[in-house]
């Protein structure tokens, strides 16, 4: 015979006599609290829901990527051109592209308008968040997204210089050079772009380290 409502235990505060929430009873399914927890972590997920500063590492993600992939899209042709073309001229246009990508990021937040980018990187009218300057929040210019950008471009320049070396008559000595300076870069890029996401978390107002010395600061739009 099953228990009466009367009989069912009650939850501290609910009145007597009253029967149990549905909800209260299946919370306790681990299939539900599955589900629960899925759903709380996709609306998590959702640009509206980010705080800003997890918006700027995924804007900053798509706009590094893109450019990224740009540089190597670029390097394709080289391939097959150098089976035709001098080594000489072969890197010297590998430096160019390189150098290329580094400019890109410079100019990434300058104040241009093409299509549905208004003021604004890729990745940040993905995450609609946008760069501005002062606390009137007014449009910054192009000196102020070379300023802010600057630490971010660092890498492909040293590695444009670095790409310089192949230049050189001394094939042998020059491939181990490159070598130990690519490692280098490496922890170069990390050092760089960890210490702009640390000082973006120190920040009060979320500046990472550029964003201080352009004066500038990412706001949602």
């Amino acid at each position: 015979m099953a228990p009466s409502p009367a009989q069912l235990p009650r939850k501290p505060g609910q009145p007597a006599g009253s029967p149990p929430s549905a909800s209260g009873q299946a919370s306790n399914d681990p299939l539900t609290k599955a589900e629960e927890i899925k759903n709380k972590v996709m609306q998590s997920l959702e640009p509206e829901n980010m705080s800003v500063p997890a918006k700027r590492l995924i804007a900053g993600f798509i706009d590094l990527t893109l450019i990224g992939c740009l540089v190597a899209f670029m390097h394709v042709p080289l391939v097959v051109l150098q089976a035709v073309l001098p080594g000489f001229l072969v890197s010297l246009v590998s430096t160019l592209i390189v150098a290329l990508g580094g400019i890109l990021i410079l100019l990434k937040d300058a104040p241009y308008q093409i299509a549905v980018l208004d003021k604004q990187s890729i990745g940040k009218k993905v995450m609609t968040i946008r760069v501005v300057k002062g606390p009137d929040r007014q449009p910054i210019t192009t000196a102020d997204s070379v300023a802010r950008n600057f630490l971010l471009a660092v890498p492909y320049f040293a590695a444009a210089a670095l790409s310089l070396l192949n230049l050189l008559p001394f094939r042998i000595l020059v491939g181990v050079v490159v070598m130990v300076l690519a490692a280098f870069l490496l922890i170069l890029v990390l050092a760089l772009y960890g210490f702009e996401i640390f000082t973006m978390f120190k920040d009060l107002e979320g500046r990472r380290w550029g964003d201080q010395k352009a004066g500038t600061m990412v706001v949602l739009e």
